[in-house]
């Protein structure tokens, strides 16, 4: 039981980075005059659910069924829907900001 209370407060962690990482992901993306903003805005509510889920945890133990189903849907928004942007539409190129790569 140890190992598995230990595996669970490491996958807890790695979700607080992941969501450190998906909060600086949505304000590049934000402030990226190549992708819409509203992509940005989502990626920001994705970090906001691994941030909630991680630190929700532990400071609210027993509320893990609530706290995965707020990550797994702010997620589902904000990576899947910038997923399926760039490979469905792409990056947009304006004011030739990729002709100098």
């Amino acid at each position: 039981m140890l190992f598995l209370n230990a595996h669970n407060a490491g996958y807890l962690l790695a979700g607080a980075f992941f969501g450190i990482h998906c909060l600086l992901l949505g304000i590049l993306l934000y402030r990226s005059a190549l992708f819409p903003k509203v992509f940005g805005i989502l990626m920001v509510v994705a970090a906001g659910g691994y941030l909630l889920e991680a630190f929700g945890n532990f400071m609210f133990p027993g509320n893990q069924l609530v706290l995965a189903n707020i990550v797994g849907f702010s997620a589902a928004l904000g990576e899947v829907s910038l997923t399926f942007y760039l490979l469905i539409k792409g990056v947009k190129k304006e004011n030739h900001l990729l002709d100098k790569i």
